[in-house]
Protein backbone atom coordinates (compact mmCIF):
# COMPACT_ATOMS: atom_id res chain seq x y z
CA UNK A 1 0.00 0.00 0.00
CA UNK A 2 1.13 3.52 -1.05
CA UNK A 3 2.70 2.44 -4.56
CA UNK A 4 -0.97 2.83 -5.73
CA UNK A 5 -2.17 5.54 -7.70
CA UNK A 6 -5.47 6.37 -6.28
CA UNK A 7 -8.23 7.92 -8.03
CA UNK A 8 -10.74 7.01 -10.82
CA UNK A 9 -10.20 9.99 -13.04
CA UNK A 10 -7.47 11.73 -14.75
CA UNK A 11 -7.24 15.58 -16.05
CA UNK A 12 -8.73 14.82 -20.06
CA UNK A 13 -7.87 18.90 -20.97
CA UNK A 14 -4.71 20.63 -21.34
CA UNK A 15 -3.56 21.61 -18.00
CA UNK A 16 -0.60 24.98 -16.92
CA UNK A 17 2.52 24.18 -16.07
CA UNK A 18 3.69 27.09 -13.23
CA UNK A 19 5.45 26.71 -9.44
CA UNK A 20 3.64 27.47 -6.62
CA UNK A 21 3.05 31.26 -5.49
CA UNK A 22 3.54 31.76 -1.90
CA UNK A 23 2.05 34.56 -0.50
CA UNK A 24 1.81 34.89 3.20
CA UNK A 25 -1.82 35.32 2.87
CA UNK A 26 -2.52 32.11 1.50
CA UNK A 27 -0.68 30.26 4.54
CA UNK A 28 -2.56 32.46 6.44
CA UNK A 29 -5.68 31.60 5.35
CA UNK A 30 -5.15 27.61 5.48
CA UNK A 31 -2.87 27.57 8.30
CA UNK A 32 -5.32 29.06 11.28
CA UNK A 33 -8.77 27.58 11.79
CA UNK A 34 -11.71 29.76 10.32
CA UNK A 35 -13.89 31.68 12.82
CA UNK A 36 -16.76 29.85 10.61
CA UNK A 37 -18.76 26.54 12.39
CA UNK A 38 -16.94 23.86 11.39
CA UNK A 39 -19.54 21.70 11.21
CA UNK A 40 -20.23 19.77 7.97
CA UNK A 41 -23.45 20.07 5.89
CA UNK A 42 -23.17 16.67 5.13
CA UNK A 43 -24.99 13.11 6.56
CA UNK A 44 -22.84 12.07 9.52
CA UNK A 45 -20.85 8.82 8.81
CA UNK A 46 -20.95 5.73 10.68
CA UNK A 47 -19.66 5.84 14.40
CA UNK A 48 -16.40 3.92 12.91
CA UNK A 49 -14.38 4.15 10.05
CA UNK A 50 -11.35 2.66 8.98
CA UNK A 51 -10.19 6.14 8.21
CA UNK A 52 -10.44 6.97 11.84
CA UNK A 53 -6.97 6.04 12.96
CA UNK A 54 -5.55 8.36 9.88
CA UNK A 55 -7.82 11.30 10.73
CA UNK A 56 -7.22 10.41 14.87
CA UNK A 57 -3.19 11.12 14.10
CA UNK A 58 -3.73 14.36 12.90
CA UNK A 59 -6.13 15.62 15.95
CA UNK A 60 -4.27 14.50 19.17
CA UNK A 61 -2.60 17.45 19.53
CA UNK A 62 -5.50 19.59 19.64
CA UNK A 63 -8.03 17.59 21.24
CA UNK A 64 -10.82 19.39 19.81
CA UNK A 65 -12.22 16.32 17.29
CA UNK A 66 -11.17 18.29 14.53
CA UNK A 67 -8.18 18.89 12.56
CA UNK A 68 -6.34 22.03 12.18
CA UNK A 69 -3.71 24.15 13.54
CA UNK A 70 -0.47 21.88 13.90
CA UNK A 71 -2.60 18.47 13.16
CA UNK A 72 -3.69 20.60 9.96
CA UNK A 73 0.08 21.42 9.17
CA UNK A 74 1.60 18.30 9.85
CA UNK A 75 -1.19 16.34 7.55
CA UNK A 76 -0.02 18.27 4.41
CA UNK A 77 3.63 18.56 4.89
CA UNK A 78 3.15 14.26 4.84
CA UNK A 79 1.17 14.56 1.96
CA UNK A 80 3.93 16.69 0.21
CA UNK A 81 1.65 19.75 -0.48
CA UNK A 82 3.15 23.40 0.84
CA UNK A 83 0.33 25.37 2.92
CA UNK A 84 1.23 28.43 0.76
CA UNK A 85 0.84 26.77 -3.16
CA UNK A 86 -3.02 26.96 -4.58
CA UNK A 87 -3.08 23.17 -4.04
CA UNK A 88 -3.41 22.87 -0.57
CA UNK A 89 -6.84 24.93 -0.72
CA UNK A 90 -7.98 22.88 -4.11
CA UNK A 91 -7.41 19.50 -1.26
CA UNK A 92 -10.16 21.57 0.96
CA UNK A 93 -12.21 21.78 -1.84
CA UNK A 94 -12.14 18.20 -2.86
CA UNK A 95 -13.14 17.29 0.80
CA UNK A 96 -15.86 19.74 0.77
CA UNK A 97 -14.10 21.61 3.72
CA UNK A 98 -16.66 24.47 5.47
CA UNK A 99 -14.15 26.41 6.97
CA UNK A 100 -10.39 27.46 6.56
CA UNK A 101 -7.62 25.62 8.07
CA UNK A 102 -9.62 22.73 9.27
CA UNK A 103 -10.89 19.56 8.78
CA UNK A 104 -14.09 17.28 10.43
CA UNK A 105 -13.81 13.77 10.76
CA UNK A 106 -16.63 13.52 8.02
CA UNK A 107 -14.87 15.67 5.73
CA UNK A 108 -11.56 14.03 5.85
CA UNK A 109 -13.30 10.68 5.56
CA UNK A 110 -15.69 11.54 2.51
CA UNK A 111 -12.95 13.79 1.27
CA UNK A 112 -10.11 10.43 1.29
CA UNK A 113 -13.34 8.00 -0.32
CA UNK A 114 -13.48 11.22 -3.09
CA UNK A 115 -10.50 10.80 -4.26
CA UNK A 116 -10.21 6.98 -4.07
CA UNK A 117 -7.79 6.90 -0.74
CA UNK A 118 -7.40 5.02 2.08
CA UNK A 119 -4.05 6.51 3.37
CA UNK A 120 -2.06 9.62 3.78
CA UNK A 121 0.52 7.87 1.34
CA UNK A 122 -1.65 6.73 -1.13
CA UNK A 123 -2.99 10.31 -1.59
CA UNK A 124 0.68 11.97 -1.84
CA UNK A 125 1.17 9.59 -4.75
CA UNK A 126 -1.86 11.00 -6.20
CA UNK A 127 -1.04 14.78 -5.64
CA UNK A 128 0.33 15.33 -9.09
CA UNK A 129 -2.87 13.93 -10.95
CA UNK A 130 -4.76 16.53 -8.35
CA UNK A 131 -3.04 19.21 -9.73
CA UNK A 132 -3.77 18.26 -13.40
CA UNK A 133 -7.79 17.73 -12.63
CA UNK A 134 -7.63 21.26 -10.73
CA UNK A 135 -7.03 23.09 -14.17
CA UNK A 136 -9.36 21.30 -16.14
CA UNK A 137 -11.26 24.44 -16.80
CA UNK A 138 -14.89 23.72 -15.79
CA UNK A 139 -13.14 22.14 -12.59
CA UNK A 140 -10.94 25.58 -11.81
CA UNK A 141 -14.30 27.22 -12.23
CA UNK A 142 -16.12 25.84 -9.13
CA UNK A 143 -12.72 25.73 -7.17
CA UNK A 144 -12.48 29.31 -8.05
CA UNK A 145 -15.96 30.30 -6.36
CA UNK A 146 -15.24 28.13 -3.52
CA UNK A 147 -12.09 30.32 -2.62
CA UNK A 148 -13.95 32.90 -2.32
CA UNK A 149 -16.11 31.44 0.26
CA UNK A 150 -13.85 29.63 2.25
CA UNK A 151 -11.54 32.86 2.58
CA UNK A 152 -14.57 35.03 4.28
CA UNK A 153 -14.29 36.08 7.68
CA UNK A 154 -17.56 34.86 8.14
CA UNK A 155 -20.37 32.94 6.49
CA UNK A 156 -22.13 35.56 6.67
CA UNK A 157 -20.42 38.07 4.77
CA UNK A 158 -20.90 38.58 0.87
CA UNK A 159 -17.22 39.95 0.34
CA UNK A 160 -13.96 39.53 1.69
CA UNK A 161 -11.28 41.88 2.21
CA UNK A 162 -9.14 43.05 -0.71
CA UNK A 163 -5.74 42.47 0.98
CA UNK A 164 -6.95 38.64 0.84
CA UNK A 165 -7.98 38.89 -2.11
CA UNK A 166 -4.99 40.53 -4.36
CA UNK A 167 -2.72 37.57 -3.41
CA UNK A 168 -5.40 34.64 -3.94
CA UNK A 169 -6.29 35.99 -7.30
CA UNK A 170 -2.66 36.32 -8.29
CA UNK A 171 -2.21 32.62 -8.05
CA UNK A 172 -6.09 31.64 -9.43
CA UNK A 173 -5.08 34.44 -12.42
CA UNK A 174 -1.78 35.02 -13.28
CA UNK A 175 -0.08 32.64 -15.28
CA UNK A 176 -3.13 31.38 -17.23
CA UNK A 177 -4.55 34.47 -18.08
CA UNK A 178 -2.58 36.98 -20.29
CA UNK A 179 -5.03 39.68 -18.23
CA UNK A 180 -4.49 38.20 -15.08
CA UNK A 181 -1.64 39.98 -14.06
CA UNK A 182 -3.16 43.36 -15.51
CA UNK A 183 -6.22 42.79 -13.36
CA UNK A 184 -4.52 41.82 -10.28
CA UNK A 185 -2.31 45.08 -10.35
CA UNK A 186 -5.42 47.38 -10.82
CA UNK A 187 -7.29 45.76 -8.54
CA UNK A 188 -4.10 46.17 -5.46
CA UNK A 189 -4.03 49.73 -6.62
CA UNK A 190 -7.85 50.87 -7.81
CA UNK A 191 -10.03 49.27 -5.16
CA UNK A 192 -8.25 50.23 -1.62
CA UNK A 193 -8.71 54.26 -2.82
CA UNK A 194 -12.37 53.82 -4.16
CA UNK A 195 -14.16 54.64 -1.83
CA UNK A 196 -15.47 51.11 -1.27
CA UNK A 197 -13.83 50.24 2.17
CA UNK A 198 -11.42 47.74 0.59
CA UNK A 199 -13.41 44.67 -0.28
CA UNK A 200 -14.35 42.37 -3.08
CA UNK A 201 -17.78 41.40 -3.46
CA UNK A 202 -19.04 38.29 -4.43
CA UNK A 203 -20.65 39.22 -6.95
CA UNK A 204 -17.55 40.88 -8.05
CA UNK A 205 -15.17 37.65 -7.61
CA UNK A 206 -17.61 35.06 -9.17
CA UNK A 207 -17.37 37.07 -12.78
CA UNK A 208 -13.49 37.77 -12.88
CA UNK A 209 -12.86 34.02 -14.46
CA UNK A 210 -15.78 34.62 -17.24
CA UNK A 211 -14.50 37.65 -17.51
CA UNK A 212 -11.31 36.20 -18.42
CA UNK A 213 -12.35 33.36 -20.47
CA UNK A 214 -14.11 35.59 -22.76
CA UNK A 215 -11.57 38.21 -23.52
CA UNK A 216 -7.85 36.53 -23.51
CA UNK A 217 -6.18 39.56 -24.56
CA UNK A 218 -6.09 43.44 -24.50
CA UNK A 219 -7.24 43.11 -28.19
CA UNK A 220 -10.69 40.99 -27.54
CA UNK A 221 -11.61 43.70 -25.02
CA UNK A 222 -12.60 46.28 -28.33
CA UNK A 223 -15.46 44.00 -28.48
CA UNK A 224 -16.39 44.69 -24.63
CA UNK A 225 -19.16 46.74 -23.87
CA UNK A 226 -20.52 48.13 -20.77
CA UNK A 227 -23.94 48.05 -21.66
CA UNK A 228 -23.30 43.87 -20.82
CA UNK A 229 -24.30 42.65 -16.90
CA UNK A 230 -20.34 42.95 -15.66
CA UNK A 231 -19.44 44.63 -12.35
CA UNK A 232 -18.59 48.14 -12.26
CA UNK A 233 -15.02 47.19 -11.10
CA UNK A 234 -14.41 45.46 -14.35
CA UNK A 235 -15.69 48.83 -16.38
CA UNK A 236 -12.99 50.26 -14.67
CA UNK A 237 -10.59 48.14 -15.48
CA UNK A 238 -11.14 47.70 -19.30
CA UNK A 239 -11.33 51.60 -19.03
CA UNK A 240 -8.09 51.29 -17.28
CA UNK A 241 -6.55 49.28 -20.62
CA UNK A 242 -7.60 51.62 -22.79
CA UNK A 243 -6.24 54.63 -21.47
CA UNK A 244 -9.65 55.98 -22.06
CA UNK A 245 -10.02 59.95 -20.79
CA UNK A 246 -11.28 60.17 -17.58
CA UNK A 247 -10.46 56.45 -16.99
CA UNK A 248 -11.64 55.10 -13.35
CA UNK A 249 -8.07 54.63 -12.09
CA UNK A 250 -7.25 58.15 -12.95
CA UNK A 251 -10.02 59.64 -10.47
CA UNK A 252 -9.64 60.34 -6.67
CA UNK A 253 -11.89 58.77 -4.62
CA UNK A 254 -14.11 62.11 -4.14
CA UNK A 255 -14.09 62.98 -7.41
CA UNK A 256 -15.48 59.30 -8.17
CA UNK A 257 -18.19 59.49 -5.21
CA UNK A 258 -19.13 63.23 -6.61
CA UNK A 259 -19.22 61.94 -10.45
CA UNK A 260 -21.60 58.76 -9.23
CA UNK A 261 -23.73 60.94 -7.32
CA UNK A 262 -24.14 63.77 -9.92
CA UNK A 263 -25.32 61.21 -12.80
CA UNK A 264 -27.83 60.12 -10.42
CA UNK A 265 -28.63 63.35 -10.17
CA UNK A 266 -28.91 64.39 -13.81
CA UNK A 267 -30.86 61.09 -14.18
CA UNK A 268 -33.55 62.02 -11.82
CA UNK A 269 -34.28 65.15 -13.33
CA UNK A 270 -34.64 63.47 -16.43
CA UNK A 271 -36.45 60.97 -15.74
CA UNK A 272 -38.94 63.60 -13.74
CA UNK A 273 -39.28 65.51 -16.88
CA UNK A 274 -37.27 69.12 -15.27
CA UNK A 275 -34.27 68.95 -16.83
CA UNK A 276 -35.40 72.74 -18.15
CA UNK A 277 -36.76 73.66 -14.55
CA UNK A 278 -32.88 72.87 -13.37
CA UNK A 279 -31.00 75.18 -14.61
CA UNK A 280 -28.08 75.37 -12.55
CA UNK A 281 -27.97 71.31 -12.64
CA UNK A 282 -27.74 71.76 -16.35
CA UNK A 283 -25.06 74.58 -16.22
CA UNK A 284 -22.85 72.41 -14.45
CA UNK A 285 -23.28 69.47 -16.73
CA UNK A 286 -22.36 71.37 -19.53
CA UNK A 287 -19.57 73.25 -17.73
CA UNK A 288 -17.69 69.30 -16.98
CA UNK A 289 -18.96 67.79 -20.17
CA UNK A 290 -18.70 70.89 -23.05
CA UNK A 291 -19.11 68.01 -25.80
CA UNK A 292 -22.03 66.75 -24.43
CA UNK A 293 -25.79 67.91 -25.12
CA UNK A 294 -28.43 67.45 -22.24
CA UNK A 295 -29.45 63.69 -21.69
CA UNK A 296 -32.45 62.13 -22.95
CA UNK A 297 -34.77 59.96 -20.92
CA UNK A 298 -33.43 57.21 -22.80
CA UNK A 299 -29.92 57.22 -20.49
CA UNK A 300 -31.73 56.86 -17.53
CA UNK A 301 -30.70 53.60 -15.28
CA UNK A 302 -33.48 50.91 -15.11
CA UNK A 303 -33.24 50.99 -11.68
CA UNK A 304 -35.03 54.43 -11.40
Amino acid sequence: MGNRLCGKHSASEESFERPPIEPSTLHGIMGQSSSHDATSKESPLPSSHPLDGVFTRYTEQDGEGVMTGPGFQQFFEEVGVDLADLLSLYVAFRFKAFAAGTFTRDEFVKGMQSVGCSSVEELKAFIPELRKKMEIPREFSKFHNYVFDISRDSVEQRSIRIGVAVPLLELLLVGRYSLGRPFVEFLGHHRPADGRGGVMTRDEWNSVLPFMQRYPSVESLADYSIDEAWPVLLDDFVESLRGGEGAATEMTPPKQHVAACFCSLISLFVHKGRWAQAPIIQQAYSASCPSHRAPSSSCVPSFW
